[in-house]
């Protein structure tokens, strides 16, 4: 929630257009970017070191010693935030890299703006979740962009500062992808049938004569979300984690697809816990009237 929350800030203490602006010439540099490009850079600074160590060898023959010519700063840290970069591209394989305007600005794009994601409403914080996940590489990159452009002591170099190091975490990484699985596979689907329904009582969102039946429908959804596709982006976030020695990784995919079935448990016994209300000998009537006429 964290990490969601930094996004949002992010694009609040900054003038819209000027984010726009920002978040366009990030993502023109991550579509030109390529897995190899860290490995480039790598490469082209090493050789400079042994070039000019070469160089230096060279001179002592003349008793004269000549330091190693020393590498520019904005190579040094050009470098470094390529293999950060490098290193989060392969987190994940369905990260969105699709080309875009400065006039496309509609709602779940990239240069729409993001929603709050009050926890108190799970309908933002999946659609929060979701923008995160969708453009996660170019968030990345805006980051930095803003924190060479603003000097430390400012709030938008303040929260990019913290944004950048959270989105480097991968396991902060692999519990957004988490939220955003779940958002898709249960709660929005159900969400976006309650404020979508007017039967009988001709206003959205009032249908309490359909929540037996929907009970039924979200116990099934819980019972399967474990199966086929639905947590597949998740699955394999967690197969790409990386971090330690081989048998520390799997012993950390065991627990992250643990805390998947913890996470889907506390959904179900939530469930139970507030909707049989509806089946009481009290309410139970209502439901009588989702029933077509005999």
């Amino acid at each position: 929630m964290q990490l969601l929350h930094s996004i949002w800030r992010l694009q609040e203490s900054i003038d819209l257009d000027e984010w726009r602006h920002i978040l366009y010439k990030a993502n023109e540099w991550v579509l030109k970017y390529v897995a190899q490009a860290a490995v480039a850079v790598v490469d082209e600074s090493d050789q400079i070191v042994e070039s000019a160590t070469n160089a230096d060898s060279n001179k002592n023959t003349n008793k004269k010693k000549k330091k190693a010519k020393k590498i520019p700063a904005s190579v040094q840290h050009e470098a470094a935030f390529v293999l950060d970069f490098d290193r989060i591209y392969k987190f994940h394989s369905k990260f969105k890299t699709e080309p875009t305007t400065p006039t496309t600005v509609d709602k779940r794009s990239l240069l729409g703006k993001m929603q709050a994601p009050i926890l108190t409403r799970w309908w933002y914080v999946g659609a929060g979740s979701s923008y995160a996940f969708d453009y996660y590489l170019v968030l990345f990159y805006a980051c930095q962009t803003v924190i060479n452009m603003y000097s430390s002591t400012t709030t938008p170099n303040m929260i990019a500062s913290s944004l950048f190091s959270m989105m480097k975490d991968q396991e902060t990484f692999i519990d957004l992808v988490l939220i955003r699985c779940f958002h898709k596979a249960y709660v929005n689907r159900h969400f976006d049938w309650l404020q979508s329904s007017n039967d009988l009582s001709g206003h959205l969102g009032f249908q309490a004569h359909h929540i037996a039946v929907r009970l039924h429908l979200m116990d099934c959804d819980l019972r399967n979300i474990m199966s086929g596709h639905l947590m597949e982006h998740y699955t394999e976030a967690v197969e790409n984690w990386t971090d330690g020695t081989i048998d520390k990784a799997n012993g950390e995919r065991a627990r992250h697809l643990n805390k998947l079935k913890m996470f889907v448990t506390s959904a179900h016994e939530s469930l139970f816990k507030h909707f049989p209300r509806w089946l009481n000998s009290s309410l139970m009537p209502a439901a009588l009237l989702s029933e077509a006429p005999t």
